[in-house]
């Protein structure tokens, strides 16, 4: 949508009216005109996916600026970050008052959450005259993938209690499968259950695993580093996280990061970030339920397990 302005001048004598012969020869500037267009050309991005334009710009009268005035949307208050370029002058392009064609670049962009945005740009020309135009930019946001009531199981001497979870895979994984050489593998590997004689529960990064004879994890060819931190949401809120800006936000509003949680209990809730060689993804685990399976008061034992949801950013 382009909106015109030019600075006019009225002029007036009290109680005379005053005639005087036009000059064929002069006229108004013409305003000038805009035309601005995307990369991608369909201005539709997804959520950190940056987006460049383009203006060209026709002054009749004489180029003089172009800028990116605001970003504005009904989905999300959004800040252009410091730093920026959101205008540019003649002197920026290597253009005279008299030239009347302006090409200008404005570089990639990227918005950290979905909706619908308006960029408006501003074209001035050299007698004030100007014009506006909106541009409208689409951001998806995908989907987080969920995966409800998995059972993470003690582990066990003989080593085949499903005691892992890997988010790429989806499903829970025993130590003899990723020993086995074949699909899954430890670079699968996100976390894991364990517990102490004591009572106490972790859920830790292969690289951070307590150690136990039977669960050391040396042999392994690649020990990932999950890093998870403690959220404050309520229920409500932890129903509501759908996207993969929803996980992102509840990571990087949390607080104490570590490789390993423990002393955990039914209804604790944790972000996390996966290992930067699984692209750093941002998830949240909420553990719904702690078994003592034979009620002895520990968690050691092959019949013990605990019950988790897992929201993971999609690809």
């Amino acid at each position: 949508m382009k909106k015109f302005l030019r600075n006019g001048l009225m002029l007036a004598a009290a109680g005379t009216l005053l005639f005087t012969a036009c000059d064929p020869e002069e006229t108004v500037p013409e305003n000038p005109t805009i035309s601005v267009t995307t990369d991608p050309a369909d201005g539709i991005v997804e959520v950190n996916e940056a987006i460049s334009f383009t203006a060209n710009v026709t002054a009749p009268a004489g180029f003089n600026t172009v800028r990116l005035t605001g970003v504005t949307s009904e989905d999300a208050n959004i800040t252009i970050p410091s730093g920026y370029q959101t205008e540019y002058t003649r002197n920026d392009l290597g253009l005279t008052a008299e030239d009347t064609e302006a090409t200008a670049e404005f570089g990639g962009l990227s918005l950290p959450v979905g909706g619908e945005f308006t960029f408006t740009f501003l074209a001035v020309d050299e007698e004030g005259g100007s014009v506006e135009e909106d541009v409208i930019i689409t951001v998806n946001d995908k989907a987080a993938t969920i995966y409800t009531a998995k059972l993470l199981y003690a582990p066990t001497v003989n080593q085949e209690s499903k005691t892992f979870f890997s988010t790429n895979l989806g499903q829970t994984v025993s130590k003899n499968e990723v020993d086995a050489s074949a699909a899954p593998n430890s670079s699968d590997i996100d976390f894991g259950y364990a517990a102490g004689s004591s009572g106490t529960l972790w859920l830790a990064s292969p690289s951070s695993y307590p150690s136990f004879t039977e669960y050391a994890l040396s042999i392994w060819n690649t020990l990932n580093t999950t890093t998870f931190v403690d959220v404050a949401l309520s229920d409500e809120e932890y129903m509501a996280l759908s996207t993969n800006s929803d996980l992102e936000n509840a990571f990087n509003n949390g607080a104490t990061p570590e490789d390993r949680k423990s002393g955990f209990a039914s209804g604790d809730i944790f972000a996390f970030q996966l290992d930067e060689a699984k692209n750093g993804k941002y998830g949240v685990v909420k553990v719904t339920a702690v078994v003592d399976g034979n009620e002895d008061g520990d968690f050691i034992d092959s019949t013990d397990y605990i019950e988790i949801e897992i929201l993971v950013q999609a690809d």
